[in-house]
């Protein structure tokens, strides 16, 4: 009894593995935007406050560095869930009867994707935060097409979870 748990294999499915990179991306991209709108009211308080130059130093380093380094740290999160998610979903034994199933489920999934994408055009479009998309082109370019990219990661994982040849 005890073999057969520690042999069992994840029960992962390409639906599960499809909500993850969805949220991951939505959540890790609004709050790297957020954090630099949040950021430059808090810089234009800081400024005054400090006098010595290894702190004003320290915040133009900050305020050069933060747009870029989060705007490659997306795409750098984003391609490893996805390749994440596709090793993972290799590595798992499945029946292509639930294939059927995947791809209803898989449809929801990008019904709410199209909610996500809409809500994020809604946020950019706020006076607060329109000027972020431009410092963000890459972070922005995957929210704003949200659905395709949705479609593109649950459509690969699919095929690579129910693609294998069953030996």
């Amino acid at each position: 009894m005890l073999r057969k748990s520690l042999t069992k294999k994840p029960s992962k499915n390409a639906v599960l593995d499809t909500i993850t990179v969805v949220v991951v991306l939505f959540a890790f991209g609004l709050m790297s935007m957020f954090g630099w709108s949040i950021w430059g009211e808090l810089e234009d308080d800081l400024r005054p406050e400090l006098t010595s130059t290894a702190a004003n130093d320290s915040l133009n380093v900050i305020s050069n560095r933060y747009t870029a380094t989060l705007d490659s740290l997306f795409i750098f999160v984003f391609i490893g869930i996805w390749i994440t998610s596709l090793v993972a979903s290799f590595m798992i034994d499945t029946h292509p009867i639930f294939f059927a199933v995947s791809l209803i489920l898989l449809l929801f999934i990008l019904v709410a994707s199209i909610y996500i994408g809409n809500s994020y055009e809604e946020i950019m479009e706020d006076s607060d935060f329109s000027s972020l998309p431009s410092s963000f082109p890459s972070t922005h370019f995957i929210l704003s097409h949200f659905l395709i990219v949705s479609i593109g990661v649950g459509t690969s994982i699919m095929v690579v979870l129910y693609g294998k040849l069953r030996t």
